[in-house]
C-alpha cells in the first residue's frame, strides 16, 4: 500500500492510499487507527493524474505527495516515522 496524499492535524492525519485496484480516502488517529472513509475503483480513472485532478476539486492539491510513501503496515509508530523521516 502507498500513501499518495496526506495532511496532518493535531489528532492524526487524513489522506489517500493507493492499493492494487483502488484509491482509498482515509482518516488516521492515534486512538482509533485507520478508518477507510471512501474507496474509488482505479478503473474509473484513466490515469493517476486524472484521479488527482478530480480529487483536488475537494481537497487541497498540496496534500498529494511528489513521491508516494510505501507502507507495509499502517500503525501510528510506522506512519509517524515515515512522515518524519525516522527509522521505526
Amino acid at each position: 500500500m502507498k500513501i499518495i496524499g496526506i495532511m496532518q492535524n493535531p489528532r492524526g492525519c487524513w489522506g489517500f492510499l493507493e492499493e492494487n485496484d483502488k484509491y482509498v480516502y482515509f482518516r488516521f488517529s492515534k486512538k482509533r487507527g485507520l478508518k477507510r472513509l471512501v474507496e474509488y475503483a482505479r478503473e474509473d480513472f484513466s490515469s493517476y493524474q486524472q484521479f488527482v485532478e478530480v480529487m483536488t476539486r475537494f481537497v487541497p492539491v498540496k496534500m498529494f505527495l511528489k513521491k508516494p510513501i510505501h507502507m507495509t503496515k499502517m500503525d501510528f509508530d510506522s506512519l509517524y516515522c515515515k512522515l518524519n523521516g525516522k527509522k521505526p
